[in-house]
């Protein structure tokens, strides 16, 4: 079931250590999907995920893009594979 981590991002509070492992959990997760910059809207699905991930205090960038990636109903083994793939986004 989908939860919506938007719902509080108002009260989120992070150090500057916890935005450095974020910033890098989303980089390395739209890598993965090959998301475009001008993606907009895919990227704001990614960050409200990682973002959600990072509030309920998953410890590193690895474990953030890993769960991110299973919320999306992804494996993180999948991107392990060097072969390119479709992204997932690309409707959007």
């Amino acid at each position: 079931m989908y939860s919506d981590p938007n719902r509080n991002l108002k009260s989120i509070f992070f150090t500057p250590e916890q935005v450095s492992v974020v910033a890098l959990a989303f980089d390395s997760v739209c890598k993965d999907l090959q998301i475009e910059l001008s993606s907009t809207r895919a990227r704001e699905i990614v960050a409200q995920q990682v973002i959600g991930k990072a509030r309920a205090n998953f410890p590193d960038a690895d474990k953030i893009r890993a769960a991110t990636l299973g919320a999306l109903g992804l494996s993180a083994e999948r991107f392990m594979n060097p072969l390119k793939f479709s992204s997932i986004f690309s409707d959007l």
